[in-house]
């Protein structure tokens, strides 16, 4: 009986870390397949992502996706294809290069000028001295009958 025992355990971990590097290989192509999702716009449903797309149509890409993944195709060369095939909008990031460095490049120049204009103001208003002036005087008949009112 312990015999017997031992060997359906033995039939199940053989079972196991045979199907282990196939899992393994499942999910880094799917890893892979939602990295794609997720730097390609989806050109079914407009500001949405290929991962957040809820379309039949969207589904069907992504599964074509996947399968290319699964046949060896890389994933730049599906990515280069996608562009290809609907256009440069469904980039999700602008390239690097051309108007797409300007995207890039813009808000950290606009970050830059905005602190430096900060910068300014604030120094400036260090060292522009505010003007007092003396008190004046209050007038002895005013400050008797504001005294009386305050009395009374």
């Amino acid at each position: 009986m312990a015999s017997n025992l031992n060997q359906i355990l033995l039939a199940y971990l053989v079972t196991f870390l045979w199907a282990l590097p196939l899992s393994a290989q499942q999910s880094a192509i799917d890893l892979q397949a939602e990295q794609i999702y997720q730097e390609v716009m989806s050109p079914f449903c407009p500001g949405r992502t290929l991962n957040n797309c809820p379309s039949t149509a969207a589904s069907q890409l992504k599964d074509e996706i996947k399968s290319e993944l699964m046949a060896g195709k890389d994933s730049h060369a599906i990515f280069a294809q996608l562009i290809e095939r609907y256009g440069e909008e469904v980039r999700a990031a602008p390239p690097n290069r051309g108007f797409g460095r300007i995207a890039w490049l813009a808000p950290l120049i606009f970050l830059l000028l905005g602190a430096l204009i900060i910068g300014l103001v604030i120094r400036r208003n260090k060292q522009v001295p505010v003007e007092t002036t003396p008190a004046t005087e209050i007038d002895p008949e005013v400050e008797a009958r504001i005294n009386a009112e305050l009395d009374s």
